[in-house]
């Protein structure tokens, strides 16, 4: 509670030192305007001559390339529009200088503030090429003086007695694109910076984009239009110091460190994702352990299994192996006792032959006795025999 009084209460005093800043400024204007210009403009000068300071002495501790980029951007956008503050009509520093020079360095300045603004979310994850850079910016603020000053080869901005030319009139809608469209870039890229630090800057761009709106309306360098356009870049470039000096130096961390804080929530996601993966894992091999097991259990039993079946189909091999050789034994006897009978019935035949041969020879003797009988019964007689 006590915090948000606090608040309040900063935020109550810094409306009402901008309601007598700009009281005091306005009433100023109507005095002597070339005095309140010079003030207007260098406060810009100096928040800018800060943002670099504060930028180079921070270099080395982040590596967020944005502020630095920033940095030398608006060192750019100081020397236009330090010279562009010189170059003011009533300053009296420079001789025979028209209104149009301080307004084609007005412009100037603002496309280069404008752009830097669209280029820089890039630098937010990008390396910038630091020496690159520096030299492009030194060599654009010279370029632009000597374009404009010397040569005068920079398109009319301004004419005595009738106003804005019509490339300033667009030029300065062209800006406000520009602005805007760094708006959405930014909003492109906000994750990568802090929540303050974005919305401060979202609404200096704003109040630039309305400024230039401001400088498309006046007729006289001295008139209301181009004090209330002043004004808005105080408060533009006011809101730049809150956003990139106050918050990088009360609240380092915030802006320096914030891609470490980033990482470190990214590393705590990690280790949490990492953690839930090993907890997966863990129950992933606790189940492959279960599963092994279980497959060991049954690679046990199916060893058994086939053992039992290797012994039986041994038992059954030798089993047949023993019935085959006794068969084999058997076919052998079956084949000695076939022989042998083809043997004996070879002999038989031999025999049965000498047989019928004998038979045939006892017949043909047979016969022949009983031819000699029949023949010669005296034999018989003689003999002692009768022919019973």
């Amino acid at each position: 509670m006590n915090d948000i009084i606090k608040k309040h209460k900063s935020i109550a005093a810094t409306l009402g030192l901008f309601v007598l800043l700009f009281t005091g400024l306005t009433l100023l204007s109507f005095l002597n305007y070339p005095l309140f210009h010079i003030l207007a403009e260098f406060a810009g000068i100096i928040i800018a001559a800060g943002i670099f300071m504060v930028a180079w002495a921070t270099k080395r501790i982040t590596d967020n390339d944005y502020l630095l980029f920033l940095a030398f951007a608006y060192t750019a956008v100081a020397g236009l529009d330090m010279m562009h503050s010189l170059t003011y009509k009533g300053v009296g520093i420079f001789q025979n200088i028209t209104a149009d020079i301080p307004t084609q360095l007005w412009i100037a300045a603002r496309y280069t503030e404008s752009l830097a603004l669209l280029i820089a979310p890039l630098f937010l994850t990008r390396k910038l090429p630091k020496k690159v850079i520096a030299v492009f910016f030194a060599l654009l603020t010279a370029g632009l003086i000597i374009l404009i000053i010397p040569l005068r080869w920079f398109p009319t901005c301004f004419v005595e007695g009738s106003g804005l030319t019509l490339f300033k009139t667009i030029s300065e809608y062209i800006i406000c694109g520009i602005l805007i469209a760094g708006i959405f870039h930014l909003r492109k890229n906000r994750s990568s910076m802090d929540r303050r630090l974005y919305r401060l800057l979202t609404l200096s761009i704003f109040l630039s984009a309305f400024a230039e709106l401001a400088f498309t309306f006046y007729v006289s360098v001295y008139g209301i239009a181009n004090l209330i356009g002043h004004l808005l870049k105080i408060a533009s470039f006011y809101l730049i110091y809150k956003g990139l000096i106050e918050n990088i130096l009360k609240n380092p961390y915030a802006l320096l460190f914030k891609k470490l804080a980033d990482q470190k929530d990214e590393l705590r996601i990690q280790n949490e994702t990492l953690k839930t993966e090993i907890d997966h894992r863990e129950d992933t091999e606790q189940k492959l352990r279960g599963i092994i097991d279980s497959l060991k259990q049954d690679k046990e039993s199916v060893d058994t299994e086939l053992e039992e079946t290797k012994n039986a189909r041994f038992e059954l091999i030798r089993k047949m192996s023993d019935n085959a050789m006794r068969k084999a034994d058997k076919a052998q006897e079956y084949s000695k006792l076939l022989k042998t009978t083809r043997q004996l019935q070879e002999e038989n035949t031999v025999l049965m032959e000498q047989l019928s041969y004998y038979v045939r020879l006892f017949e043909q003797t047979k016969e022949d006795l009983s031819n000699i009988i029949t023949d010669s019964p005296e034999i018989l007689e003689n003999i002692g025999l009768d022919e019973t």
